[in-house]
């Protein structure tokens, strides 16, 4: 994929680079687990050890970090992190077999604990206010989980979450109702959901998560978009990948300022798109639009766009593009704007334009084939000359790109030619059989010719 991931303010890519010490666990320390030190930080993590069945006592009570992957802890219950008050993350995934609480006090009491993550443990149920009242969590995982439902104060008096992940699970689409009205919280900055059938993003969808910043809903089977799903957000970006999308609302994204969006193989047809919500988008910077059903690009698909700089419109079934909509954007670089690979393009004199145009175009071109008309067919787009870009007629074929309209020498005998006489050629170049029968028909018509 050659999206570049830019403008998510949530997500900008600091990294800090710090250095890890390894140090001794206590005696007893089960097979499989390290501990080090991350700056202040004691980091325990226990790995592929299937004699874990829960939190072990050895443990040391000053742990900050602590994670287990494909282990096999089957329950949690109040006791289990009890003497570890000075937990900020909690990272436990991929165990063998299902993960289960005894009750919701599991966490309580750590009021350090920022991250929890549970993705990929089979879990079928959460008790009520499981996470409730822990005032540092930022982030909750919960991926690859079978979850139907979420209880209602999962999260009571825990404000400050905001990262919420919930790929591939099955929650119904009262909770993704629920989610977008904030009832699991304002302050939700990004928003992962995939795997749900939600079908359909009803009218302000998102308007309760006023400082969402990134969402992403894929997989999710949604084939209708409403109007203003993003009122009152910050959203930054936007990816509905792999949704059967048939109609979005014009005004889906009205009022928004988001400067990312993707939608990769949704099935998206021109018209829904073009003419469209996308042109009530006016902060886009970024668009991919990979796999889907495009056939054509209008003139003016990207009128208003004045920020984009990226347009991904590959692996579609764009078979001509009105000359050239990218003409009047003016951060539109040369390298990364015009994605057009694995299209099959109809090489006509409608896209003489881009013939013309692909050598100011850096990057790899060798997928722009042409699939018509048959005299170009299976040919690659940039190893035509303009003049074989064609539209054939009965009467004449025009070729190239439309050339300065200029007045023509051999004036009828039937009526005198005016100015605002209209070129019948509309300015192509016309073949030189065209020309002949052209001229024989003034003759005829000269000397009266029967």
């Amino acid at each position: 994929m050659k999206m570049l991931c830019a403008f998510i303010s949530l997500f900008s890519c600091f990294f800090l680079v710090v250095s890890a010490e390894d140090v001794a666990c206590p005696t007893g320390a089960s097979s499989g687990c390290t501990c080090s030190k991350i700056s202040d930080d004691l980091k325990v993590e226990c790995k592929d050890n299937d004699q874990i069945t829960d939190i072990p006592a050895w443990i040391p009570n000053n742990t900050n970090r602590l994670e287990f992957e494909n282990c096999d802890i089957r329950i949690l219950n109040r006791d289990s992190f009890k003497n570890l008050v000075n937990l900020t993350n909690i990272e436990i995934v991929k165990q063998s077999r299902r993960l289960t609480f005894n009750d919701s006090s599991v966490f309580q009491g750590l009021n350090r604990l920022s991250k929890v993550v549970f993705d990929d443990n089979n879990i079928a149920s959460l008790p009520a206010g499981l996470f409730a009242n822990l005032p540092s969590l930022e982030t909750l995982g919960l991926n690859d989980n079978p979850l139907p439902t979420l209880p209602d104060d999962l999260l009571q008096n825990s404000p400050n979450v905001q990262t919420f992940n919930l790929a591939n699970t099955k929650l119904d689409k009262d909770n993704i109702t629920k989610i977008g009205e904030g009832h699991f919280g304002k302050n939700i900055q990004a928003l992962w959901i995939s795997g749900t059938y939600i079908q359909r993003l009803k009218d302000g969808l998102f308007t309760g998560l006023p400082k969402l910043k990134a969402l992403s809903i894929g997989n999710c089977g949604i084939n209708f978009i409403g109007a203003d799903i993003l009122k009152g957000t910050e959203l930054g970006s936007i990816t509905l990948d792999g949704n059967p999308i048939q109609s979005i609302d014009e005004n889906a994204f009205r009022g928004s300022k988001v400067p990312v969006f993707q939608c990769n193989g949704c099935q998206l047809i021109s018209s829904v798109t073009f003419n469209g919500f996308l042109k009530k988008m006016p902060a886009l910077y970024s668009i991919n639009l990979q796999n889907n059903n495009l056939t054509h690009v209008p003139k003016n698909a990207f009128t208003e766009l004045r920020d984009l700089s990226i347009i991904d419109l590959s692996s579609n079934l764009i078979a001509t593009i009105e000359s050239n909509p990218y003409g009047d954007l003016p951060k539109c670089g040369t390298t990364t704007c015009i994605q057009l690979d694995n299209n099959p393009f109809n090489c006509d004199c409608n896209l003489a334009w881009l013939r013309s145009f692909a050598d100011k175009i850096e990057g790899d071109k060798t997928s722009w084939k042409c699939v018509g008309p048959p005299s170009v067919a299976g040919k690659s787009l940039l190893s035509l000359e303009i003049n074989a870009f064609c539209c054939g007629s009965v009467n004449s074929t025009k070729c190239g790109l439309p050339q300065p309209a200029t007045q023509p020498t051999l004036q009828p005998t039937t009526r005198p030619t005016t100015q605002s006489d209209p070129d019948p050629n509309n300015g192509w170049i016309v073949s030189a059989d065209g020309m002949m029968v052209a001229i024989l028909s003034q003759i005829v018509i000269m000397f009266s010719i029967p």
